[in-house]
């Protein structure tokens, strides 16, 4: 494996005409409350404190794949999609809160350097572009337009930190929305990974995602079915004509149903348990095509 690793702020990671794409493989934004707070903690302690010291946040795995005609640099962020999108949403709160005190400078310069690419177009322009479940909600927040009143975990996070950078509670601190911009571009630090563009991508996640908060069976195979398709346009007609549906129709019963898809067609002498499913499908396609893996996706869905 050949990758460029380096210790940085955020700042230079946020700067430049490039956008972060969060695969199709990955699950969606699901940071809660608790997570919200323990960062928010942990810039409150940087930002409070009186000798200049660095908050490090983790790593950041991300793989080129393409530059548009527009000069976007696109990269695949493999790892870090939860902490880089928590970031973005603290970055836009700041911008909304300095236009509405009138400081549009301030504003301008967090859109305009670490928000949107202002020269792309359509969906060139935002230099986060998420999985397709959160990307209208996030697309709202980057524009500054009115958000869903109940609100994906995206919005949810958004409008945890627009509190508490007006101070709405009483614990918090009152806020200097220029010292807190400094703090975490300048103050925040990561390793930046960055991969060779002929790694596999999902070698790499699959690897990576063996620590944390676990994956379900369900979450593996869509990870291993969506990767196993080369083409990108194939892969996002497979995820949202023939996976998505399944898993808004049967949500947490989604495993239980691929268990069931699985065995119907498995030698009776074999048993496969619930927490075998990934490795079923896997040993089933390890020789399989792009054509047969939407295929099989077809057919489940069916």
């Amino acid at each position: 494996m050949f990758m460029n690793a380096h210790e940085t702020i955020l700042q230079p990671v946020l700067e430049g005409t490039k956008q972060y794409v969060i695969p199709l493989f990955q699950r969606p934004y699901s940071w809660k409350s608790d997570d919200w707070k323990t960062l928010w903690e942990d810039l409150l302690s940087v930002y409070s404190s009186e000798n200049s010291r660095k908050h490090f946040l983790g790593a950041l795995v991300s793989m080129p794949v393409e530059m548009t005609p527009a000069g976007v640099n696109k990269y695949l962020l493999i790892d870090g999609q939860q902490r880089v999108t928590t970031l973005f949403l603290i970055l836009a709160a700041i911008r909304d809160l300095s236009l509405s005190l009138d400081d549009k400078k301030l504003a301008e310069q967090i859109n305009e350097s670490y928000l949107i690419n202002k020269w792309a177009e359509g969906t060139n322009l935002l230099k986060l572009f998420p999985s397709q479940t959160d990307r209208d909600e996030f697309s709202r927040i980057m524009h500054h337009k009115e958000t869903a009143e109940s609100g994906s975990n995206v919005t949810k996070a958004y409008r945890f930190f627009l509190k508490r950078l007006q101070g709405s509670d009483l614990s918090d601190l009152p806020i200097n929305l220029q010292k807190m911009h400094q703090t975490l571009v300048q103050e925040i630090m990561v390793v930046n990974i960055v991969l060779d563009n002929d790694e596999n991508p999902y070698l790499i996640f699959e690897s990576l995602n063996a620590k944390g908060e676990p994956l379900t069976q369900a979450d593996l195979v869509r990870n291993y079915l969506l990767m196993r398709i080369k083409d990108t346009a194939e892969q996002a007609v497979a995820y949202q004509d023939f996976w998505l549906p399944m898993q808004e129709v049967l949500g947490s019963e989604l495993t239980n149903y691929i268990w069931r898809y699985i065995v119907k067609d498995a030698n009776t002498a074999k048993v496969i348990r619930l927490d075998e499913i990934y490795d079923e499908i896997k040993a089933r396609l390890t020789k399989a095509n792009s054509s047969e893996v939407i295929d099989l996706l077809m057919d489940m869905h069916t």
